[in-house]
């Protein structure tokens, strides 16, 4: 999983007192970071990247212990 910082469009970078906008966040399942730019080319284009992180790994099992 990716978190992607940045403004989204029209989102004003800095407030009326003169500091920094708080972040949009995006959060991305993505295998790698190709993967998470090609999402954000397609869906987000005009979102102001500032920053991209991996913050783990999300372990999807098939089957379910449920099943009988």
């Amino acid at each position: 999983m990716f978190v992607v910082r940045g403004y989204a469009p029209g989102t004003p970078v800095t407030g009326e007192d003169g500091k920094f906008s708080p972040k949009d966040t995006l959060r991305i399942c993505a295998e790698g970071i190709h993967e998470v730019m090609a999402y954000m080319k397609r869906w987000e284009p005009g979102f102001d990247i500032r920053s991209i992180r991996s913050v783990g790994l999300v372990v999807l099992l098939s089957g379910s212990p449920y099943q009988e």
